[in-house]
């Protein structure tokens, strides 16, 4: 379409920005993951560690669906790194499409 232009270059760098995101999730998951407290102290093990536990579930569970949510096959970043690749498949089909008119309506004038 004349005068109508993606930036798919744009497109790409924003996928990555969403591919650094589901990193940085990633990397909490890492570390909430290794937070484990240990003691020998009986009070501790039935009175904080159940609810400590739930707790760092609950983050590494959230962490780990909003880092799919950027950056898995389903995430942001490839859904936008698609609609690059499909905006440049259209163009360059449209592109041979219209040049291939061009060809022949050159043809027609020269008298082919």
């Amino acid at each position: 379409m004349p005068g109508f232009q993606v930036h798919t270059e744009a497109l790409r760098t924003e996928a990555g920005f969403w591919d650094d995101r589901r990193n940085v999730m990633t990397d909490i998951v890492r570390m909430v993951e290794e937070l484990r407290l240990e003691t020998d102290h009986q009070s501790y093990r039935d009175d904080f560690e159940p609810a400590y536990t739930a707790f760092r579930q609950k983050i590494m569970d959230r962490c780990s669906a909003g880092a799919e949510q950027m950056g898995g096959a389903n995430g942001i970043s490839e859904a936008l790194r698609w609609i690059a690749e499909r905006y440049e498949f259209v163009d360059r089909r449209e592109q041979a499409r219209l040049l291939g008119l061009l060809h022949k309506l050159e043809d027609v004038t020269r008298g082919e």
